[in-house]
């Protein structure tokens, strides 16, 4: 075996051994770490992964995002890494690129993260808050802007740029308590419903 080789063998050694699957199947987690380093043996250009987040804790998910990161950044051998997941956020942070799909199979939005919404020259903001819609709506009716979803998750896009502090201020004005606000203005969670529908 020559040294590099053996060093790839060391780094997948390693990789193996940071990932762990905790459903509480027995055999899953060996099958996981075994899948894993048996792909990278084969020093790939493309590795296709079905949601791989499934079924790990959520510091394994980062150790796994982590590992997905390096081998595809690396300076030798990079590997183009495709994957599924249900994790937006999480993948989301690791990403340099997405591709959000209908029901019917069909593209949405494709592209970089910072160019899915560039389109809509809006502010898009998640809020988390257990109030009916109607209230949220009264609450920011002047800001221009769309509300949608239901308790606990809304999804509120403004037609112009908006500080956090100003929405965070006015709902504070009227009474309204906000658990969590993010901004997802360059996230692909905006094209996963229609308008008109529940998140």
């Amino acid at each position: 075996m020559d040294l590099a080789a053996h060093r790839g063998t060391d780094e997948i050694a390693e990789q193996r051994e940071a990932v762990r699957i905790t459903d509480g199947v027995p055999g899953q987690e060996q099958f996981g770490q075994a899948a894993l380093a048996r792909e990278l043996l084969m020093e790939p250009h493309l590795l296709i992964l079905d949601e791989p987040l499934a079924h790990l804790d959520v510091e394994s998910q980062f150790v796994l995002l982590d590992i997905i990161k390096s081998i595809s950044n690396r300076f030798q051998q990079p590997v183009t890494v495709v994957l599924t997941s249900q994790h937006i956020y999480e993948t989301e942070r690791f990403a340099t690129k997405a591709i959000v799909l209908g029901g019917d199979g069909r593209a949405l939005a494709q592209g970089a993260l910072s160019e899915l919404n560039k389109h809509k020259h809006k502010a898009i903001y998640e809020l988390e808050m257990d109030v009916p819609i109607d209230a949220l709506r009264r609450a920011l009716d002047d800001m221009q802007c769309e509300i949608r979803g239901r308790p606990p998750v809304f999804i509120v896009e403004f037609s112009k740029q908006q500080a956090i502090e100003s929405i965070v201020d006015r709902l504070s004005i009227r009474g309204l308590s906000l658990k969590a606000m993010r901004d997802i203005s360059e996230s692909s969670r905006p094209h996963f419903r229609n308008i008109d529908q529940s998140i």
